[in-house]
């Protein structure tokens, strides 16, 4: 995700030529470990920091989000 977020994009060349410079060769993901986000599993606050009314496309989505990193 983050090759893409400082990736060129031909939508805004301008902004994104230099940028895109900076990846390191092979990209970034050969620095992630492998159970990197578990430190991460404190940091979620699911009862009182996002306010979802129940069983709404945003609860689903949050609730996929959160499954995705487990």
């Amino acid at each position: 995700m983050l090759d893409a977020i400082v990736g060129y994009d031909a939508l805004d060349a301008e902004a994104t030529m230099a940028a895109s410079q900076y990846i390191p060769k092979g990209g970034y993901k050969q620095f992630l470990k492998i159970d990197g986000l578990r430190v991460a599993r404190g940091l979620v606050y699911q009862n009182g920091f996002f306010h979802f009314e129940t069983k709404t496309a945003m609860t689903t989505v949050y609730k996929q989000h959160i499954e995705t990193m487990r």
